[in-house]
């Protein structure tokens, strides 16, 4: 009966702290710093958090309300900052004053997780609208990015912040590397 009790202590102890925010990293914009361009070329970003839900992570447990985690940081800034920074890295200008125009809409970034007694199953999602614009001409890419994850016992901020993170990573990289957004900017500039 002993050996049951400390288990059965051990699993509570597991569950007794949760996390009430979780923190993003900042973002590594080395994958994408090989230069595309040739003559100089002005790129100006903005950014808005259009999420429905506002929350980073949630939490759910059979017969518990879910538990909302909230972000320790503005996702959507940082996100504009990697874009700035992998920009320039790749050899372009980020003026205010620019021909081209990429507007980042940051529509879902998001962990969720189901909480069992022994185990916990997790998804995490994130989406991202990049729209350019030139004068006349208008490109709009919508770029997503998805992640499963499991563990024992419960699922602890690290893990769900590590989820997120790399999340966040391939749709910056994804955005920096992608050829279509570059030829328009290109484009632009002639």
């Amino acid at each position: 009966m002993k050996p049951l009790l400390y288990l059965a202590a051990a699993l509570l102890a597991g569950c007794a702290t949760q996390p009430t925010n979780l923190v993003l990293k900042q973002i590594d914009t080395s994958a994408a710093s090989s230069p595309v361009q040739i003559a100089p070329v002005s790129v100006s970003i903005s950014s808005q958090d259009l999420r429905t839900e506002t929350y980073l992570g949630r939490v759910r447990q059979q017969g518990e309300p879910a538990l909302l985690l909230s972000p320790g940081n503005n996702p959507r800034q940082l996100m504009e900052q990697a874009l700035s920074n992998g920009l320039t890295q790749l050899g372009y200008q980020v003026s205010a004053q620019a021909n081209t125009q990429m507007a980042l809409q940051l529509d879902k970034l998001q962990v969720d997780v189901e909480q069992n007694t022994l185990d916990h199953q997790g998804n995490s999602v994130a989406a991202v609208t990049v729209t350019l614009s030139q004068a006349q001409r208008e490109l709009v890419k919508r770029f997503a990015a998805k992640g499963k994850f499991t563990g024992v016992m419960a699922a602890n901020a690290g893990q769900m912040e590590l989820e997120l993170n790399n999340r966040v990573q391939q749709l910056i990289t994804a955005v920096l590397t992608d050829p279509e957004i570059h030829q328009f900017i290109q484009q632009g500039s002639q």
